[in-house]
């Protein structure tokens, strides 16, 4: 007899777990510093009548932000990819299980 799974119900091993929750905390301490640095910016802007600093802090932060913005991606796709590796290796072996019998 073929054990049915519901689709709804996934098993994911600690380790997976920890792997994507360690994931999102960094991405969320990222985030926080972006935000810090816009905050920062923007203070700038509404502070300072001389625009030649806000270009100098903007051409210094620009690429802080932008390393940013790139590992948060990665991080969260990085977190993805745990998931999906375990959905696929669930699949292939709940073929197994059914081509066994």
């Amino acid at each position: 007899m073929v054990e049915k799974v519901s689709s709804q119900l996934k098993d994911y091993d600690a380790d997976d777990i920890d792997d994507i929750l360690c994931e999102l905390d960094n991405s969320k301490i990222r985030i926080n510093a972006l935000m810090d640095y816009n905050l920062k910016l923007r203070r700038l802007d509404g502070e300072q009548p001389n625009k030649a600093l806000l270009s100098h802090e903007m051409k210094r932060l620009s690429p802080i932000m932008e390393l940013l913005n790139t590992e948060i991606f990665e991080s969260i796709e990085k977190s993805i990819d745990i998931l999906n590796n375990k959905a696929n290796r669930s699949r292939k072996i709940s073929t197994l299980k059914i081509e066994g019998k």
